[in-house]
C-alpha cells in the first residue's frame, strides 16, 4: 500500500470511526481524526457494507450521509449482500481497489486483516478506550485493532434460578434454553 497524506489519513480515520460505530455514537460529533478541509483532502469517502435489507439499510445509509455531512465529504456507499461480501472484498484486496471504509462481520474482519489489506485503527489516531474488551478483541488481529463493531449480538443469557423463583417464576421465558 502506498502511504497517504496525513490529512487524508486523519479524514479517513474520522470516517472509519463514524462508519464503524454509527449506532453507538449519537451521530458523528465525537469524530476520531478531525481532518480539515484544506487542500489535498478528499471530498469523497467510499464505504462498503452488507446492510442492504429493510431498516438496517435505511439506518446505515442515513447515518453515513449525516456523518459525511458533518465531515464535509460525500459518502459513496456500496452495499453488497452478506453472502457475496467476502468474495468481493478479497477480490478488491488482491487488486488493491478496496474502499476507504469496510463494514465487516467480526469473523470476516480477521480473514481480511490476515491478507494485509487493512490498516489498523491506531494508524488513524482512533482510540479503543471506553469500548468493552470483547468488542475490541473481536476487531483485533495479531495485536492490532482493525475495526470496532457498531452492534454486538447477545448469544447467551445467564440467570440465577433462585432469583427467578423469588420473582415468582420457576422457569425462564419461552424461547430460551
Amino acid at each position: 500500500m502506498s502511504p497517504r497524506s496525513t490529512a487524508r489519513r486523519r479524514l479517513v480515520g474520522a470516517a472509519a470511526l463514524a462508519a464503524t460505530v454509527p449506532l453507538v455514537l449519537a451521530g458523528c460529533s465525537g469524530g476520531g481524526g478531525g481532518g480539515s478541509s484544506s487542500g489535498g483532502d478528499p471530498t469523497t469517502i467510499t464505504v462498503t457494507d452488507y446492510y442492504n435489507e429493510g431498516n438496517d439499510d435505511t439506518v446505515i445509509g442515513d447515518t453515513l450521509t449525516k456523518c459525511g455531512e458533518s465531515l464535509g465529504v460525500t459518502i459513496e456507499r456500496t452495499s453488497i449482500p452478506g453472502s457475496s461480501l467476502i468474495q468481493k472484498v478479497l477480490q478488491q484486496a488482491s487488486s488493491k481497489t478496496l474502499p476507504d471504509v469496510l463494514m465487516l462481520d467480526n469473523p470476516d474482519l480477521q480473514q481480511i486483516a490476515a491478507t494485509g489489506a487493512l490498516a489498523p485503527l491506531e494508524d488513524f489516531g482512533i482510540s479503543t478506550d471506553g469500548y468493552a474488551k470483547g468488542v475490541v478483541d473481536a476487531g483485533t488481529y495479531e495485536g492490532k485493532t482493525y475495526g470496532l463493531a457498531p452492534t454486538v449480538n447477545t448469544i447467551a443469557l445467564f440467570y440465577n434460578k433462585a432469583m427467578l423463583a423469588d420473582a415468582g417464576s420457576s422457569r425462564p421465558p419461552p424461547g430460551t434454553s
